[in-house]
């Protein structure tokens, strides 16, 4: 009996020195854990509202993106078959055949100019996550890169043009090299516009860009049709090239607006030499080689002339240019190895 009441007494002591163990703990515990599991379940929906949010924008900005790419696309792969149709309508298929020829011929040389640098896409992209203040830096460099290699480029195979007409032709056909004029001022505007256009690629700002194609398909289009229908085959080419002009005029000036870039970097430092030499010798040379016979196609005045000509519009003026340097590295490190 006594054995019994001392082991009550003994219980009821623990439990009073050690309350944890008692019911009201219990609960208290039991109400802390309803807690914790309510506040983590309001705080597990929060955060699975804010990822689904984003990745819902994620998924909204990349399909904009993706968008806009097939437009810029779509409109770029219209603009030549809508010219060979107006042309074909309105000038005949004659005419269609020498404007393909003369494209062809210069579009070869923007596409060694461009392609080139094309390759900055994925670098600018990767630049505008790391260091954003670097990719103005970059643009400026490509661009006087670029001036530097197309207007002594463009000014040469416009002056040879007359000898490719008898090499691909066998006879000097005027309505050729005239449209090898017309085509190569547009596609000149249209490879110094590049480098805006590549930042804007690799920054993912799309919408100059959608704008510019947009209107260069609509304008080429609308110009074609009404300078085709009144002025002939050669104003349907000049009308192609003002809507390829005025486009992608519009993605350089939106670049240099919203970037706050100074329109005086479109004239490089140093530049008045190429461009003086590249004018007057496209348009000496032009009227060197225009002269020129089928039968006399390999002769030595024309080799000696085609020699003269790339020594003072192309060799002579870079060779003294300060990006000299660079552009050597720049096409050797792109040469096969």
């Amino acid at each position: 009996m006594m054995a019994r009441v001392g082991a009550r007494t003994v219980r009821s002591s623990r439990s009073r020195e050690n309350p944890s163990t008692g019911p009201a703990c219990n609960r208290a515990l039991i109400i802390a854990t309803c807690g914790c599991i309510s506040f983590s379940s309001v705080r597990a929906r929060s955060v699975s509202t804010v990822l689904a949010s984003t990745a819902t924008r994620y998924r909204r900005g990349r399909s904009a993106r993706v968008t806009s790419w097939q437009f810029i696309s779509a409109s770029q792969a219209v603009r030549e078959p809508v010219t060979k149709a107006l042309l074909a309508k309105f000038g005949g298929l004659a005419m269609t055949g020498f404007y393909d020829l003369a494209s062809r011929w210069v579009v070869t040389f923007r596409e060694l100019i461009v392609q080139a640098n094309q390759v900055l896409v994925p670098t600018i992209a990767n630049l505008q996550e790391r260091d954003p203040e670097a990719v103005p830096r970059i643009y400026r460099e490509s661009y006087r890169l670029i001036f530097f290699l197309a207007i002594p480029t463009f000014a040469f195979l416009l002056a040879v043009s007359p000898l490719v007409s008898l090499i691909w032709l066998g006879t000097y056909q005027p309505i050729f090299v005239r449209f090898v004029v017309i085509l190569a001022a547009g596609w000149l505007v249209n490879v110094l516009t590049n480098p805006s256009y590549v930042v804007n690629l690799g920054t993912g700002s799309l919408r100059w860009v959608s704008i510019g194609c947009a209107t260069t398909a609509a304008l080429n289009l609308m110009l074609g049709f009404i300078f085709g229908k009144y002025f002939g085959g050669v104003a349907i080419v000049a009308a192609s090239v003002l809507s390829l002009s005025l486009g992608y005029v519009i993605v350089l000036v939106s670049y240099h607006v919203e970037n706050r870039e100074p329109f005086r970097v479109l004239l490089p430092a140093g530049s008045v030499g190429i461009i003086s030499s590249s004018i007057v010798g496209s348009y000496l040379f032009l009227g060197f080689f225009s002269a020129s016979e089928a039968h006399s196609l390999y002769s030595l005045r024309n080799a000696l002339g085609l020699f003269v000509a790339a020594l003072t519009m192309i060799i002579i003026p870079m060779w003294v240019h300060p990006l000299r340097r660079r552009a050597l590295r720049w096409v050797l490190a792109r040469m096969p190895a």
